[in-house]
């Protein structure tokens, strides 16, 4: 079964409004309150970006993370005993600077101060794949601790296609990207899930886990998501390190818990 990762791309406002027109950024109540709602909804992980890292979502994330840990360390879960559900925690940084020739330059640092500040909660970051030289700094500051790198191999808006060399054949030169990736020692790809032309079997065969954003409005096809589920399924195969990343439709769903399941019985 792949992973099913909730994007919470929103700022801490958008997702906990202050009830009053004050200088609070949010209603700090309701934010943990629904932090505490995603987490118990089934998803198999968390991502987040720059503004949930500034605006309080991931201090929001880690603290209920910490009270769940804690509780399951005294045998207690909201008066049962089952256990903790391990997630992955993917900071989307999408990392990508001037690479240093001892391969300790800004990229390095970056990576080694999440993996050094963050060990034991986040699991993922990320890094353009557009020079193998920040690839290489990324992963290797990683190492200081558990974080994995997933590399970005190509993104869907047009103006960066000369950036990812994909002015000439798409495809061939994602696959580049990719192979690239693999050869610098990183955990996995980051590829659009709304534009699966990019899902080659080449890519694909390299073995590495995919993680997928863009599903939903974002079809370039105008596919419902579940027709998208099932067509990305079917092309990246069986990995449970594979992981669809859903953000708004889930977000916006009235009915969380049964729309997860729902998702998750498609990319089974």
């Amino acid at each position: 079964m792949a992973k099913l990762v909730l994007a919470l791309d929103k700022q801490s406002w958008e997702i906990a409004p202050p009830e009053h027109d004050d200088t609070s950024l949010c209603d700090y109540y309701v934010l943990h309150k629904k932090i505490d709602d995603y987490l118990h909804s089934g998803v198999d992980g968390i991502k987040m970006t720059d503004a949930a890292f500034f605006t309080g979502v991931y201090d929001s994330v880690y603290g209920t993370y910490r009270n769940y840990r804690n509780q399951f360390r005294h045998g207690k879960y909201y008066g049962s005993e089952r256990p903790f559900p391990k997630i992955d925690v993917f900071l989307d940084l999408q990392i990508a600077d001037i690479h240093d020739k001892n391969n300790k330059g800004t990229n390095f640092k970056i990576a080694q101060a999440i993996a050094r500040c963050t060990k034991g909660f986040v699991t993922h970051t990320n890094v353009h794949g557009i020079s193998s030289g920040a690839v290489r700094e990324v992963v290797a500051g990683c190492q200081e601790g558990d974080l994995k790198t997933l590399v970005l191999c190509a993104l869907t808006d047009e103006s960066y296609d000369v950036a990812y060399h994909i002015d000439r054949e798409g495809a061939i030169a994602v696959y580049e990207n990719a192979l690239n990736a693999k050869e610098e020692g990183a955990y996995g790809l980051i590829l659009p899930g709304n534009h699966h032309e990019y899902l080659t079997p080449g890519v694909v065969g390299l073995g590495m886990p995919i993680w997928c954003p863009g599903f939903g409005r974002q079809d370039r096809k105008k596919r419902d998501i579940y027709e998208q589920l099932s067509s990305w399924r079917a092309l990246v195969g069986d990995n449970p390190e594979h992981a669809a990343i859903i953000g708004t439709h889930l977000l916006e769903h009235p009915n969380l818990d049964e729309e997860i399941k729902r998702i998750k019985e498609i990319i089974k």
